[in-house]
């Protein structure tokens, strides 16, 4: 998957498909809050695609 066609709101699946690691990792990420995600409900887990970028830029979120 190339992040830049993927849509803006991604699934746990498809961020540790792009990072090439398990789910059990991003789930882990966001646990400890590496990478900031929306828990819709207990299983549902949202992820904004600018906030998987910005841990390759080196940026702050300010969103957060």
């Amino acid at each position: 998957m190339n992040i830049n066609e993927a849509p803006e709101v991604l699934t746990v699946k498809e961020v540790a498909e792009f990072l090439k690691v398990d789910p059990l990792t991003i789930k882990h990420y966001i646990r400890d809050g590496k990478i900031p995600a929306a828990h819709l409900s207990k299983r549902l887990i949202r992820i904004l695609k600018k906030d998987i970028m910005y841990l390759f830029q080196g940026e702050k979120n300010e969103s957060y």
